[in-house]
């Protein structure tokens, strides 16, 4: 291993190191350690991988810190892949040259308002491991063409741009695992253009990415962020991805949500093959919000506290939801408790054993412009060939179920009841046409003081075998 101190690197926080640290990596024998020490960097550092080798850049003991007070990237790395992850696709110089370069157990922060942390290009299974990013830009920024990128064990914190940007980048695999993603103004994880195949998000911490509870710096949040923000743009497209066992929580943010999927202006479809599972999702203006996705499941989440609603679909297929639990603590003492999921001009839906709970707001006077009321705890509303099933909508405020304009839509074993006495639903089941081939059947309902279903006689529901509760048990 190389010390970076005997190519006269100094850790005084004065010295610019950024000549030196370049000739340490032409000079390197694979790993490049920093020990202790604050590294001053006025410019970017290119790591030429085909140049310098493979290489490993490590701080020693996790005390080395790089501060970087010029514009862009503290590190570039630079690889020259231009292929796939095929082995057919690899030209023997990435082996011999490029393979598996990683950067672990270092800070690295900046002083510069453009100062950016780290940026990747080109590259072939590179590493980002124990890393702490703080008060910089983008964090990690993914541009151009890489495949196989971990990321695990960082810390990403209070930057004020995006911390780990996916930039017009095409990428197949890239793991982000167990890290903390947190107080990012512009966004936690953010895709933006880009090509992304085998996405896997699992086990962090996302929370707070945007400038509602705090400002970085002195840039302004332009658009609408999320903690997990994934939108095609014009040209790109993204699937294949898991969204797993994270902690995923913000404050309300205009336009925000938990997680944003954005798919192609004029060709649909461009995002989805995507599963969202075993997440803890909450506090924002939407948790879950697609736009123009198609095949998305959503299981095992407990999803809780929006002042629009916890999922809204739009213009989605081939949606499945199961096994979701869609409500608020009660100990949580926050204006944002709306509870509901929309569902509108959405084709094919599946809805089995969610569990949905009411909950009232602790003081409507907190709540923010972009409040919406909702019409139901389940709004269906443009929609065709829609199927819910074994569900239970506790406490219903104002209704269970509104429909309008929906086709082949089916309640279906469905029990929506009373913990408490309720004297803010006028029915429990709207339904609005035109609409044709809908039915509840089977359901055990309780009735509003306008009783238990009001339906439109041009919606075209079956009603068959339910059980009407009265007002009260």
């Amino acid at each position: 291993m190389s010390d970076v101190r005997d190519f006269g690197v100094l850790g005084d926080g004065r010295t610019d190191n950024s000549q030196a640290i370049q000739h340490a990596l032409e000079q390197h024998d694979g790993t490049l350690d920093f020990p202790r020490g604050d590294y001053l960097l006025e410019r970017t550092v290119e790591v030429r991988l085909a140049e310098c080798g493979p290489v490993t850049i490590k701080g020693v003991g996790g005390a080395a810190r790089l501060i970087m007070a010029g514009q862009g990237p503290a590190l570039r790395w630079l690889g020259t892949h231009q292929g796939t992850a095929d082995p057919k696709s690899l030209r023997p110089q990435i082996w011999e040259r490029e393979r598996c370069p990683q950067i672990r157990d270092l800070e690295i922060t900046g002083t510069h308002p453009e100062a950016d942390g780290l940026e990747l290009r080109g590259c072939w299974q590179p590493g980002c491991l124990g890393l702490t990013i703080h008060d910089v830009r983008h964090g990690i920024s993914v541009i151009d063409r890489n495949r196989n990128v971990i990321i695990e064990r960082c810390h990403i914190y209070h930057n004020s741009g995006v911390g780990i940007f996916l930039d017009h980048v095409n990428l197949h695999q890239i793991n982000i695992v167990g890290s903390h993603i947190s107080y990012n103004q512009l966004g936690g994880i953010r895709a933006e253009g880009s090509e992304v195949r085998n996405m896997q998000i699992t086990g962090n911490d996302i929370e707070y990415n945007n400038s509602a509870s705090h400002a970085v710096g002195t840039s302004d949040e332009q658009d609408p962020t999320a903690e997990i923000y994934l939108s095609c743009g014009e040209k790109g497209s993204l699937r294949e991805i898991t969204i797993a066992s994270n902690t995923i929580q913000a404050t309300a943010s205009s336009g925000g949500a938990n997680i944003r999927l954005i798919g192609s202006p004029d060709k649909n479809h461009r995002i989805g093959m995507l599963t969202i599972s075993g997440n803890l999702i909450g506090s924002q203006e939407a948790n879950v919000w697609g736009t123009r996705c198609r095949g998305i499941v959503l299981s095992g989440n407990y999803i809780y506290g929006a002042e629009f609603r916890n999922v809204f679909l739009e213009d989605c297929e081939n949606v499945a939801f199961s096994g979701n639990c869609i409500g608020a603590n009660p100990d949580y003492q926050v204006p944002i408790r709306q509870v509901g999921v929309r569902f509108e001009r959405c084709l094919g839906v599946n809805m089995s054993g969610d569990m949905f709970e009411s909950m009232s707001m602790v003081d409507p006077n907190l709540i923010s412009q972009s409040h919406r009321p909702l019409e139901a705890l389940i709004e269906i509303h443009q929609s065709e060939g829609v199927l819910l099933a074994g569900c239970q909508l506790v406490d219903a405020i104002p209704a269970a179920i509104h429909a309008q304009a929906s086709n082949l839509v089916t309640v279906d074993h469905c029990q929506m009841t009373n913990r408490k006495p309720s004297t803010d639903r006028r029915s429990t089941i709207y339904w609005e046409g035109p609409g044709q081939n809908n039915a509840v059947r089977n359901c055990m309902i309780q009735s509003g003081s306008e009783g238990a279903m009001v339906i439109d006689r041009d919606a075209g529901v079956l009603l068959d075998g339910n059980t009407i509760l009265p007002i009260e048990q």
